[in-house]
């Protein structure tokens, strides 16, 4: 079976491969990798990508929804 874990410092993928005596073991292996994969990438990268995400989406937010919505509500009715 092979674990995929990424690309290295040169942009290559690292994959290694493993051999298992049943389908159950190579299940369980691979189902473990995949959450071992999930949380490292949660805890390296997400914390600081949310703030700047965060904080892009809101600007964006601000400038196509709420200021249009704010001089369309401030305009006098006919």
């Amino acid at each position: 079976m092979c674990f995929d874990y990424g690309v290295d410092r040169e942009g290559k993928r690292v994959r290694k491969y493993r051999t298992f005596d049943t389908k159950r073991d190579a299940i369980r292996a691979f189902n473990e990798h995949k959450v071992k994969m999930d949380r490292g990438r949660r805890s390296c990268r997400a914390k600081k990508n949310s703030r700047t995400l965060s904080a892009s989406y809101r600007k964006s937010w601000n400038r196509t929804v709420r200021a249009p919505w704010a001089a369309f509500a401030a305009a006098p009715c006919p």
